[in-house]
């Protein structure tokens, strides 16, 4: 409700039923807000809701006056004159409600004046229950507290909040409940195991639920939650890097003839149970950037040079993950392409270098492959002796960079590497 035009303090809606309206809106893309206007208080079909997506983030909702006639029915409480001052809602004149259980219906006084003295004031058929003629009905409300803790396994993320079952120990009944935050997503149920390290180690969630009874009727449910309420950019970020680092940790299920992957598939090659997928949409870049900023990685300076200076824009990364986690850059030169092999925290830079032809630079990326294959099966140290002893063809020419004096207080290896690089990369 704070992120509408709808005051907290004059309005709340029942929350034990969805509700649904369907609107007409506007949206501005540069302060990501949308204006509305309901054209339908209760549509019919609901099915339709279930299937849309968000095209563009909305970060607040300004609804045009809602008719008071239309949506009393969806409210646990109100102040109507204020809301009658402030332009929330307007009265309908004439408008006829047909009760969907009964069939008898009543229509919304249209006096005015008496309204702004009196407050709402409804005349109602002698079918209508609830209500006797000349008698105003005194209902009677109870409110009910309970506290409990949820396991994680047992929440569903959603467009916006987090559903589970519960089972009230005070109403004896199983109720759906929902903790509303905004920095939730579908598709982190996907990666549901990483918000309990992220919140502590806890396994499960803390709740409180107010349960509103009026006349032995459920009528209002609010749920809170103070540790899903710590769930925000802060946290998300925090289970960002422990995934990326999980890339260098967490036991992988590699195929015999792949050994480059891209951002899109990486996370696909852990084992079935660890599978979850692409979650934050992180490129080649961010992965590396994360690496980098979150470790005491001994090559820092080799990886930040060949991604910021050397790696050719119009190819994405790959990365290795057997012999060892690694990225593979593509860099353009003059007259060779060149395949630059430089793993996590390694003493040397491997450098395979071609005859620059555009058309086979696919063929070569599958060289390469091939390549890093055989170096996964007989190990670095034996392909460079077997490199030696049987240099490949003219088209393909192979080097390694050591990493020299790279934790020295007196010289400066990384200008030395960089010197032996640059001098190759013709």
């Amino acid at each position: 409700m704070s992120q509408t035009s709808l005051p907290g303090e004059y309005i709340s809606f029942r929350t034990h039923d969805d509700i649904f309206f369907e609107i007409e809106g506007d949206y501005d893309k540069d302060k990501q807000e949308i204006t509305v206007k309901v054209v339908d208080y209760h549509p019919s079909d609901t099915k339709r809701f279930d299937v849309q997506l968000a095209k563009a983030p909305v970060r607040f909702i300004h609804f045009a006056p809602l008719s008071w006639q239309r949506i009393e029915r969806y409210l646990a409480s109100y102040t109507m004159k204020a809301l009658l001052k402030k332009n929330i809602v307007f009265e309908e004149a004439g408008y006829v409600r047909v009760n969907e259980q009964t069939g008898s219906s009543f229509r919304a006084a249209i006096d005015r004046g008496r309204q702004a003295d009196r407050g709402a004031m409804i005349s109602v058929s002698d079918q209508e229950p609830g209500y006797e003629t000349g008698k105003q009905h005194q209902p009677v409300i109870e409110t009910i507290t309970e506290e409990a803790r949820i396991y994680f396994k047992d929440a569903v993320f959603e467009l916006g909040f987090l559903s589970f079952s519960y089972k009230s120990k005070n109403l004896k009944g199983e109720f759906n409940l929902k903790i509303e935050n905004h920095y939730l997503l579908p598709e982190f149920n996907a990666i549901r195991n990483y918000f309990p390290k992220a919140l502590g180690g806890k396994k499960q969630f803390s709740i409180k639920v107010r349960f509103t009874v009026t006349d032995n009727k459920v009528t209002d449910i609010v749920t809170t939650s103070s540790d899903i309420d710590r769930i925000n950019e802060d946290l998300l970020d925090s289970v960002k890097r422990m995934r990326i680092a999980g890339l260098t940790k967490t036991p992988l299920q590699i195929t015999v003839d792949k050994s480059l992957f891209t951002s899109s598939d990486i996370f696909d090659s852990f084992k079935e149970e660890e599978k979850d997928g692409n979650v934050f949409n992180q490129s080649e870049q961010d992965i590396l950037n994360m690496l980098i900023e979150d470790g005491n990685i001994r090559n820092a300076r080799q990886l930040q040079y060949l991604s910021g200076s050397k790696h050719s824009a119009n190819h994405k990364l790959r990365f290795t993950l057997k012999p060892n986690f690694g990225f593979l850059f593509f860099i353009e030169g003059e007259t060779k392409n060149h395949f630059c092999w430089e793993l996590l925290n390694s003493h040397a830079t491997y450098l395979w270098s071609f005859d620059k032809m555009d058309s086979d630079i696919k063929w070569q990326y599958k060289q390469i492959e091939d390549i890093i294959n055989i170096i996964r099966e007989m190990g670095r140290e034996n392909y460079k002796q077997h490199y030696r002893s049987n240099p490949a063809g003219s088209d393909l020419i192979f080097s390694s960079i050591d990493h020299r004096d790279a934790g020295s207080a007196l010289k400066d290896g990384f200008v030395e590497w960089q010197y032996r690089l640059r001098e190759r990369l013709v």
